[in-house]
């Protein structure tokens, strides 16, 4: 969230929130979803109903603005791509949108399934694509962004 504020009263009292995907060094608010602006004039006792009003408000935000990802990341781990290694491996191979071959399904796989206490289920659309973006990590830029990729069109299988 932005809260903002002048010592001098040229301007109002606001706060907006928002969900976002990063920050860039030139502090640009990139992706930034859910905006919401809340303001008052700054002028006399003003500011400490604003208070109570923005406190209610920002922990309804903070309650809710994350719901529709926390939904999508449920039904992301409840995907199941096959009940095995293989069949995983396989499934993904064959996706020609994917454009990943079988050794780096199954390298993505064995990632999944190191990091299965934090990601969940290996054979879940979401474990496969967090193997993947484990495996980008360790890559070069241009092998990077073909596995990043993958792994969002992975995602994008989520209705």
């Amino acid at each position: 969230f932005f809260l903002s504020n002048s010592e001098v009263g040229d301007r109002k009292l606001s706060l907006t929130t928002f969900l976002y995907s990063y920050v860039c060094g030139n502090h640009i608010v990139w992706n930034a979803s859910g905006v919401q602006t809340f303001s008052m004039r700054h002028v006399g006792q003003r500011v400490d109903n604003f208070r109570e009003e923005i406190s209610g408000a920002v922990c309804e935000w903070m309650e809710t603005a994350a719901l529709p990802d926390e939904s999508f990341i449920r039904r992301a781990k409840a995907l199941e791509l096959g009940d095995s290694k293989a069949e995983v491996v396989d499934y993904l191979f064959n996706r020609r949108s994917l454009a990943i071959g079988k050794a780096l399904a199954g390298r993505a796989y064995d990632a999944a399934e190191e990091f299965e206490d934090l990601h969940g289920n290996p054979r879940s659309v979401w474990g496969m694509a967090s193997g993947l973006t484990r495996i980008s990590q360790g890559a070069f830029a241009d092998e990077r962004e073909t596995i990043d990729a993958a792994a969002g069109r992975l995602l994008e299988m989520v209705n």
